[in-house]
């Protein structure tokens, strides 16, 4: 029985990262090609960060299969946040639980906020900024005119640590606090501030840096 048939016949067994990518890739020594892969990228999590033109200019891999491995890295990143919640955002956990698949494989950094209605449930997601400094570079201004449009009564911002450390910077204290400022001043409170690394995160809320998150009414 052939690797792909033993797939069809029981896609619940647990495979390897190494079987599922041979799978993706295809073909001859797909085997080989996926083994290599993982090597190059150190593991699943690197080659989830890579990008098409990265993984291409490995040898016999080539464009169309690069393209077939990232779209499949990204489609089965998007399957677990794809749903909006219609339950309240009332924790710090239920908003990890949202953000994580979609910064816990990026590799620079990226700014995410999450605007809530009154009673807290989510209205929109909308990413602010990415780049290697992309928390430094908010403007507060950006944040709640979002806020404004989508006539928003809370926020959570959340901004991944590509180095897996979510520890906080004194930059991310000075800018969370001046975010922080302007939402008391629009009566749009900024509820936390969620910073991801690797499976972990620090919410400053918890830490008591700003207001912990007010119940729904």
């Amino acid at each position: 029985m052939t690797h792909h048939l033993q797939y069809l016949k029981n896609s619940t067994s647990e495979f390897s990262d190494l079987d599922l990518l041979r799978l993706m890739i295809g073909g001859e020594d797909a085997l080989q090609k996926a083994s290599t892969l993982l090597d190059s990228f150190n593991g699943i999590k690197g080659l989830s960060q890579s990008t098409p033109a990265a993984l291409a200019r490995h040898q016999g891999i080539g464009t169309t299969t690069a393209i077939r491995i990232h779209a499949g890295m990204r489609l089965g990143q998007r399957s677990l946040f794809s749903t909006i919640p219609i339950d309240p955002i009332d924790s710090a956990d239920k908003a990890f639980r949202l953000l994580w698949p979609v910064l816990c494989n990026e590799a620079e950094e990226s700014l995410f906020a999450l605007f809530l209605n009154r009673r807290r449930v989510l209205i929109r997601m909308e990413q602010l900024t990415k780049g290697s400094e992309a928390f430094t570079i908010v403007d507060p201004r950006q944040i709640y005119h979002h806020a404004l449009l989508c006539r928003s009564s809370g926020i959570i911002l959340a901004h991944n640590h590509p180095s897996g450390d979510p520890h906080p910077s004194i930059q991310d204290i000075s800018i969370t606090e001046r975010v922080h400022q302007v939402g008391e001043l629009l009566q749009i409170p900024l509820l936390d501030h969620l910073i991801i690394g690797s499976d972990e995160f620090i919410s400053f809320a918890e830490l008591g840096l700003i207001s912990s998150f007010e119940r729904p009414e």
